[in-house]
């Protein structure tokens, strides 16, 4: 019976410490997806963030859909360093575009915003 509640004691421990953790620390991150040059995930409403651009540049649209889900955001840093990128198009889905999104692009020189975007975050 001391042995039962030596274990128990230290279950009621341990899923103590798991929860007094930081959430941030409890989250585990799934590998990214791929479709084409775009490294996606699903958000949690269904919509994809496009994690990250995977080619040398040149001109570029983002996607309506990726595997029949709306690209509504272009998450932080995607395309940084991708300094063959000439111009990107951003269509109507995309309503967020994420800090330093296109941070170290040098040969960007045009970029087309589709008229649904409302929240541009801040280049650092």
């Amino acid at each position: 019976m001391k042995m039962n509640q030596k274990w128990i004691a230290y279950l009621l421990s341990f899923v103590l410490f798991v929860a007094s953790l930081p959430m941030s620390t409890l989250s585990l991150t799934a590998s990214a997806e791929k479709s084409g040059d775009f490294e996606y995930e699903i958000l949690d409403d269904g919509n994809v963030k496009i994690t990250r651009y995977n080619s040398t540049g040149g001109n570029v649209v983002i996607p309506e859909t990726i595997n029949s889900c709306i690209v509504t955001v272009i998450g932080d840093s995607a395309f940084s360093g991708c300094k063959g990128l000439k111009s990107v198009v951003i269509g109507d889905e995309v309503t967020v575009i994420n800090a330093n999104a296109f941070s170290g692009c040098s040969g960007l020189t045009s970029v087309t915003i589709g008229n649904s975007v409302t929240e541009i975050g801040a280049v650092d």
